[in-house]
């Protein structure tokens, strides 16, 4: 429990914690932040896609296992999307985003530095599988989804060309193509996109600290609490029937798959809020409730 506490959640949520006192004090403002949150964006994102998808073992995913995690992954976006949108009659965008707050976890900051320590390299490659595929069908597939709606007038060519100049979608689509042919990059080019890409967490973190310090949580305590419900509770049961009840696997093969399940909401739904103008308050109150109660929702299913 302690060494969960200590190396998992408390060193997330020191870094949110700094950017509230800093907003607090009146260092850092909204301002201060959408500018953070625009080179998380345009620069840190990109190229932590990038390098984790032309770095992702994909000869060795297990893929049943990434295919039931992604099936609980999209029912939960589903309800996220439906219960802000209908239950709470808040704007599509806002509704998308929170559904992707729902489902989308910070699996990358959180989960896997706690599945490292706990059960050692062999027991993250499930963990890396679903970072990958995250990142091209669910945070991918949300920007196409953002980018058509926020167009003035649709069209297919228009839509396109806002993709190719999207620096994440452009990124992901640089990534896959290099995985299809096979292309090694360099290593002077892999530290660097892992010196800029390590910021994207930390940056994000910073950002919605400062985003809270300028929220008042009673406001919308009611969605925030919805999404934390989803995102904590039924997530990780849907997980678990789809992937031990309807595919078979045992605890221990689907542990770090749940840990996935039982992540806090990820700040990926912060980020695309502040850069496509969309309200952020109620997805930044759910990273925060979720970050505290992933303490207990994590350590139970590590330590199951």
């Amino acid at each position: 429990m302690l060494h969960v506490l200590f190396n998992g959640v408390l060193p997330v949520f020191v870094v949110a914690a700094l950017g509230y006192y800093m907003g607090i004090r009146g260092v850092f403002d909204s301002v201060a932040a959408s500018a953070i949150n625009k080179l998380v964006f345009l620069v840190a994102v990109p190229a932590l896609g990038f390098r984790l998808l032309v770095n992702a073992p994909f000869e060795e995913f297990d893929w049943f296992l990434l295919v039931g995690l992604l099936l609980s992954e999209l029912i939960t976006y589903g309800l996220g999307f439906t219960i802000s949108r209908w239950g709470f009659n808040l704007e599509l965008k806002e509704s998308l985003l929170l559904g992707l707050a729902a489902a989308f976890g910070n699996t990358l900051l959180f989960v896997l530095p706690i599945a490292l320590a706990l059960f050692g390299d062999g027991a993250t490659l499930p963990i890396v599988a679903i970072i990958a595929f995250d990142s091209i069908l669910i945070f991918g597939g949300t920007i196409i989804i953002i980018e058509a709606l926020s167009a003035d007038n649709f069209s297919y060519s228009g839509l396109c060309k806002d993709i190719l100049l999207n620096p994440p979608l452009a990124s992901m689509l640089l990534g896959i193509f290099f995985v299809i042919l096979s292309i090694d990059i360099p290593h002077g080019l892999n530290v660097f996109l892992k010196f800029v890409g390590n910021i994207a967490a930390p940056c994000s973190l910073f950002s919605l600290g400062i985003i809270l310090s300028k929220t008042r949580l009673s406001e919308q305590v009611s969605p925030a609490l919805s999404i934390s419900v989803l995102k904590l509770l039924v997530y990780p049961i849907l997980a678990w029937i789809v992937l031990l009840e309807i595919f078979g696997f045992t605890l221990m093969q689907a542990k770090t798959s749940m840990m996935v399940a039982a992540a806090p909401c990820g700040t990926m739904a912060f980020v695309l809020a502040l850069n496509y103008h969309v309200r952020c308050s109620i997805i930044a109150s759910a990273i925060l409730l979720t970050t505290i109660g992933s303490l207990v929702s994590v350590t139970l299913v590590a330590a199951w």
